[in-house]
């Protein structure tokens, strides 16, 4: 096993993280969304990654390459992701004010005006949305699972997950990812960090969990 130093994933944040691994389940991604006030003042909130997935994604002839949280994926799916350091949770703007979330819908004009505030009013009540034509979550990421989330129901999850998907895809699919000039600095870093841990998969948790900011 090489050695754990964390120089090696030193530049990720875990933001950057649930980026990646949004992308390489086939989600479009907008990172550190901000929502910003009607008219004067501070931001009203952020969210660390806003994402949408269509339904028929395939980038693999065979299934199972996604993570199984999109295994059973119908319509379109729009999610706000939250990443932390430790027990997952969601920031305060989503749980106090249904506007919060009617602003995200408004600014990636999923749906008509009429049908995103009833999407709003759900979605804020039960911590996600689903109807024939689409689906929306809030997602969260964390060194733990919560037991006292807001909404228990909506997905949670871990960096050992998230980390065990990333060498899992990379070694499944090595060949096929091995010329990625244009991946950004995250990207390669990851990257990097498998081929350096001698695709151990121990040592490359270990390693990007040292190298977290």
């Amino acid at each position: 096993m090489m050695s754990s130093t964390p120089s090696a994933a030193a530049k990720m944040k875990r933001e950057d993280l649930a980026d990646w691994y949004l992308r390489l389940n086939g989600c479009l991604t907008v990172s550190n969304f901000v929502l910003h006030p009607e008219r004067r003042g501070g931001q009203r909130g952020e969210a660390d990654v806003v994402a949408v997935r269509f339904p028929h994604r395939a980038e693999f002839n065979d299934e199972g390459a996604d993570d199984p949280l999109f295994a059973t994926i119908a319509r379109p799916l729009f999610m706000v992701a939250e990443a932390k350091a430790g027990d997952c949770e969601l920031n305060a703007s989503w749980i106090r004010d249904e506007k919060a979330i009617l602003y995200v819908l408004k600014r990636f004009a999923l749906l008509t005006r009429n049908k995103l505030e009833t999407i709003a009013r759900v979605w804020f009540e039960n911590g996600f949305y689903s109807d024939s034509e689409l689906s929306c979550s809030f997602l969260c990421f964390g060194e733990r699972r919560s037991e006292n989330l807001h909404y228990p129901q909506i997905p949670q999850k871990t960096w050992g997950e998230v980390l065990l998907f990333f060498h899992r895809r990379f070694s499944s699919y090595s060949r096929r990812k091995s010329d990625h000039e244009q991946w950004d600095v995250v990207g390669k870093v990851i990257w990097d960090t498998w081929k350096k841990s001698r695709r151990d998969c121990r040592a490359f948790v270990e390693i990007v969990k040292l190298g977290l900011s």
